[in-house]
């Protein structure tokens, strides 16, 4: 499969599809990380206390943040079959290939901005922003 290249017309039409697709992604982190350390308490209990009640309990959340993972792992994978670059998710971070006299760069957007507003080098990442 060829890479895909972007004009910027295209990327600014993806920009609501992408932000409905991928919105509320940093509420699912912050429930992640608190089933992560959900995990790990219930770990350490298994070592001190009954272990059926905590393996239960640790099995529900287990399972739980496999879900949830994997519902944010489906959601970036849905807009990086496009060929859009999802490179940080909280905030929501995009780049979009590019093809400028020839030579890739990447037009960039993060979450917050009213539009793509931005470019840079691939090698120069978030940092090395140039407005369009």
């Amino acid at each position: 499969m060829s890479k895909r290249y972007f004009t910027l017309e295209e990327a600014k039409q993806l920009l609501p599809w992408i932000n409905q697709i991928l919105e509320n992604l940093d509420v699912k982190i912050t429930e992640t990380k608190l089933l992560s350390e959900e995990i790990n308490d219930l770990k350490n209990k298994l070592l001190t206390n009954g272990r059926n009640v905590v393996e239960d309990k640790l099995d529900k959340a287990s399972r739980k943040l496999k879900k949830e993972s994997s519902l944010m792992e489906d959601k970036v994978g849905e807009v990086e079959k496009l060929g859009v670059l999802v490179k940080q998710i909280s905030p929501i971070l995009i780049d979009f290939p590019h093809l400028i006299e020839g030579r890739e760069i990447y037009l960039c957007w993060q979450e917050g901005e009213e539009d793509i507003l931005y470019w840079h080098e691939i090698s120069d990442g978030f940092n090395g922003r140039q407005q369009l």
